[in-house]
């Protein structure tokens, strides 16, 4: 699914944390890979809070070897 910026009232699945399979995160972007073969993509420059989500995708998921940083490689 791909969301313009104009969008509104669309209903979408929800993906929980928990549903997580794996998170990339590289030099522009986090991929997120979720347990039902969906994919959230996320541009970092275009997030407002990027530190704050990266700082919670880490707490969340680094010690389970769910997330994997590589800021020198783009997907």
């Amino acid at each position: 699914m791909y969301e313009l910026e104009t969008a509104v009232d669309t209903e979408y699945p929800k993906y929980e944390y928990n549903n997580v399979r794996i998170v990339y995160s590289v030099k522009e972007y986090i991929y997120m890979y979720f347990t039902n073969s969906a994919i959230a993509i996320i541009k970092k420059d275009a997030c407002k809070n990027i530190e704050e989500l990266e700082e919670l995708l880490v707490g969340k998921y680094s010690e389970s070897n769910k997330y994997v940083v590589d800021n020198k490689a783009s997907l």
